[in-house]
């Protein structure tokens, strides 16, 4: 295999068994799945010398909890890819033009930017959580 040339991770694209059969479930399953598609780093939750990194994760369940579809709650996922691929894209504009790359610090921001942008939604991202607050149940009685 030549140094241009991508090896497959899969033999053919698949989705999981367990978003399979959540979305297929015969008593009311789940009308959409979040996933990560393709390899999974920590990236997305832990970053090399910071430590854990949950905002972007804690963003979107708030989101959820309030009552955003699910695709409006991932904004702030997509929000973190902009932002990596921005950082990404100026580092590489950087390199063009003369500058030494920290090959560790350059390919842990190429590895962050993949992970960022391979969250998806399986389903309909129109959906929203059936969920309420303690407050509002006790509000309502």
């Amino acid at each position: 295999m030549g140094a241009t040339e991508r090896k497959a991770i899969a033999p053919h694209g698949f989705v999981a068994r367990l978003p399979q059969r959540m979305l297929a479930h015969p008593r009311g399953g789940a009308l959409a799945v979040i996933g990560h598609v393709e390899r999974a780093w920590s990236c997305s939750f832990k970053w090399a010398g910071i430590g854990r990194q949950l905002q972007t994760f804690q963003s979107t369940l708030k989101r959820l909890m309030e009552g955003h579809p699910v695709g409006s709650a991932l904004e702030p996922f997509n929000s973190r890819y902009a932002e990596l691929s921005s950082d990404l894209s100026s580092e590489l504009e950087e390199i063009k033009y003369g500058k030494t790359p920290n090959e560790y610090e350059l390919a842990g921001m190429w590895t962050a930017n993949n992970d960022a942008r391979s969250y998806s939604i399986i389903g309909d991202p129109a959906v929203r959580l059936n969920f309420r607050p303690k407050s509002a149940e006790l509000a309502s009685s």
